[in-house]
């Protein structure tokens, strides 16, 4: 079965209209559009999410030679650590034996913070649960001294997404090995115990029987309006790995209505991976991860409709896509208009590791050739980055979240801004806030006008490097500069202020 889409070659070797593309670095968020946090080891993030005042949490782990330890930090919504987060704007904290991390991270309505991941007895690892005050604090009303932890399976477990009910209740979702691995769910009580009214438990899992031929690793999960679960991930069950939908009632049981069992496997036919799952609003299901396509990994979009059955999409349900790299995707989110945003990690096959964002057209089944170059916009924010998450603010900019390092350095928090709702070159003079720069394109001399004087420019490429940085001239300046074709930023700052305007190199 072939996946790949034919749209990349369609485009090979035609002009890109710089005129019609959209996506950019926010150069408002951290040093132009990028922020780079050391908590003072590899420091990783993997999963971030928005308070209502418009700050950002993020989970993961930090580690070194002599342990691994959840990690939790805060920023504001301009990229600064949040000091008012545990005096510096993150905290490592040791729990357990010398190994935790965080996978998943929401804020409930009353600004508490709730992470979900894994923690070490000293013999396996267990499903964990932090909760943390606003300001970073262990929320003590919560399981033990603000942790809930449960060794229930033999030979591990780990939390992969979390959802907060509107009732105040958790559900945690993640493998749970006993020789082999069941797709678990498990729902806590908002004061941090199991919900016996769960499945009898408080516990569910795919297959009920262990050892079983397969593994099943469940990693994201949505809660429908009438309090069906749908978890959604990668199994062995066919003898390779695929993608898989599970759906439980609210009571914690198969969902049969759903694929006459509740479970649906998507048999790709090759190795695939599912790591993100959305609803669209007619209750068809959209997964996104990667594919193994001719010794390579591609994006991968997978759409079964709500009852389980394949769906008018791609080929059975499915296409894939890549950039000429290796295409790893942690993140995705759907635009209003059905338009699909995917983010992850791009590795060349020469070597190295970037970030990509991609954006499909309405219905999913192509790239939107008006979005970045072809559907693409790549990030080399350092010699090795890897993007594990990605959001859409309510003002509809795009943020990436991982972990970059470069020389061998430790890796340290990453996270990257968006505007996508701007178009990042439009012929003719580039103009805003008493300032216009022209001519637009140009081959690399331009013209600064307007009101200033003593300003600092500062030259920005689309992955945030600086290109270029100058004292301004006193109302006019003359750049003439040796740049390759792309999109710029050119900021004018003093004194804590930012006027930015755009241009086009050709």
């Amino acid at each position: 079965m072939t996946l790949r889409s034919a749209l990349p070659l369609a485009f090979a070797g035609l002009p890109l209209l710089l005129t019609a593309q959209v996506g950019a670095l926010d150069p408002t968020f951290g040093t132009g559009g990028v922020v780079r946090a050391d908590a003072g080891r590899s420091d990783i993030l993997r999963d971030i999410t928005l308070q209502a005042d418009g700050r950002i949490v993020g989970t993961g782990w930090s580690y070194d030679e002599t342990s691994t330890d959840l990690l939790v930090a805060r920023f504001t919504s301009d990229g600064t650590p949040d000091p008012t987060f545990s005096g510096d704007g993150h905290l490592i904290l040791p729990t357990g034996a010398g190994f935790s991390g965080g996978e998943a991270v929401r804020v409930q309505p009353d600004g508490k913070i709730v992470v979900g991941g894994y923690t070490s007895n000293g013999s396996t690892n267990g499903f964990t649960v932090w909760r943390f005050n606003a300001d970073g604090s262990p929320d003590n009303g919560f399981g033990t001294a603000g942790v809930f932890t449960d060794f229930f399976h033999t030979d591990g477990s780990f939390v992969t997404d979390l959802v907060l009910q509107p009732d105040g209740r958790i559900l945690i979702t993640g493998p749970g090995y006993d020789v082999n691995g069941a797709a678990t769910i498990e729902r806590l009580t908002a004061g941090g115990t199991l919900d016996a009214t769960f499945n009898g438990t408080g516990r569910m899992q795919y297959p009920t029987t262990h050892p079983v031929p397969a593994q099943w690793t469940p990693n994201a999960m949505q809660l429908l309006g009438d309090g069906r679960i749908v978890v959604a991930g990668s199994t062995q069950a066919n003898g390779e790995w695929d993608p898989f939908i599970l759906r439980t009632t609210a009571a914690g049981q198969l969902d049969a209505p759903f694929n006459g069992n509740g479970v649906r496997v998507v048999d790709a036919a090759q190795r695939s991976y599912a790591y993100n799952l959305f609803v669209r609003s007619d209750g068809r299901y959209v997964m996104t991860g990667e594919t193994l396509f001719n010794g390579a990994y591609d994006l991968l979009f997978v759409q079964v409709d709500a009852t389980g059955a394949d769906s008018d999409f791609g080929t059975t349900g499915m296409w894939s896509v890549n950039n000429g790299a290796n295409e790893y995707c942690r993140g995705a989110a759907m635009q209003a208009d059905g338009r699909i945003l995917a983010a992850g990690t791009s590795l060349p096959f020469g070597g190295g590791a970037n970030a990509y964002l991609m954006r499909t057209v309405a219905n999913g089944e192509g790239n939107d050739v008006s979005f970045g170059t072809g559907g693409w916009i790549i990030g080399d924010f350092g010699d090795w980055t890897y993007v594990e998450d990605m959001l859409v603010q309510p003002d509809g900019k795009v943020l990436l979240a991982g972990n970059t390092a470069s020389g061998g350095a430790p890796y340290d928090m990453l996270l990257a801004r968006y505007d996508i709702s701007t178009t990042t070159g439009v012929d003719g003079p580039a103009s805003g806030a008493d300032l216009t720069l022209y001519p637009v394109p140009n081959s690399g001399a331009f013209t600064l006008a307007g009101t200033y004087a003593g300003e600092r420019i500062v030259l920005h490429d689309m992955q945030g490097r600086t290109v270029h940085a100058q004292r301004a001239d006193e109302g006019r300046t003359l750049l003439d500069l040796a740049l390759p074709a792309g999109v710029y930023t050119l900021d004018l700052l003093r004194n804590g202020t930012r006027r930015t305007l755009r241009t086009i190199v050709r």
